[in-house]
C-alpha cells in the first residue's frame, strides 16, 4: 500500500485506499483556507447518496471555527461551484479559494439532500495562518 503526501501553499494533497475495491485509490485533499476535507464525488457515490449531480468536491469533514463552518457547509454535502466557476473535484475546490482575493465573501453553491443551496464563505485574510498552539510547538 503507498500514501503518498504534497504540501502546495495552503493545499495539502493525498492518496490513501478507498477501500471500494482491491488497488483502488481515492484522492482525499484539505483545504485549509476552507476548513474542510474534501474527496472527489464518484458516480457510485453520487447513485448511492441518490444526488443530482455526478461532478463535484464531497466534503467528508468540516473543522469548527473555520469559514466552511461559519458558512454552514456540513459533511456530506457537494460542492459544485465557486463564484460560478465548476468544481469538478478538490483540486478545482482548492485552485478556486487561492484564486480568491483575501476576505472576499465567495458564493458557494453546493448539494445537500438532493437540494442545490447556496452561501457565502469568507477567504481568510491568511490562509497559512495557523492556530496559535500549532505556531508555538512547529517553530523551526
Amino acid at each position: 500500500m503507498r500514501t503518498l503526501a504534497l504540501v502546495m501553499g495552503a493545499v495539502l494533497v493525498g492518496s490513501w485506499p478507498s477501500g471500494e475495491e482491491a488497488g483502488a485509490e481515492e484522492e482525499c485533499m484539505e483545504v485549509r483556507p476552507l476548513g474542510v476535507v474534501a474527496h472527489t464525488l464518484t458516480s457510485e457515490e453520487a447513485k448511492l447518496r441518490g444526488t443530482i449531480v455526478e461532478r463535484g468536491a464531497l466534503v467528508s469533514e468540516v473543522a469548527p471555527r473555520t469559514p466552511a463552518s461559519r458558512g454552514g457547509l456540513r459533511r456530506g454535502d457537494v460542492i459544485i461551484r465557486i463564484e460560478n466557476q465548476p468544481v469538478a473535484d478538490p483540486c478545482a475546490l482548492a485552485d478556486a479559494i487561492e484564486a480568491l482575493p483575501r476576505g472576499f465573501a465567495a458564493d458557494v453553491e453546493f448539494v445537500r439532500g438532493g437540494i442545490t443551496r447556496q452561501t457565502a464563505v469568507v477567504v481568510p485574510a491568511s490562509p497559512d495562518a495557523k492556530p496559535a498552539a500549532s505556531r508555538a510547538s512547529g517553530r523551526h
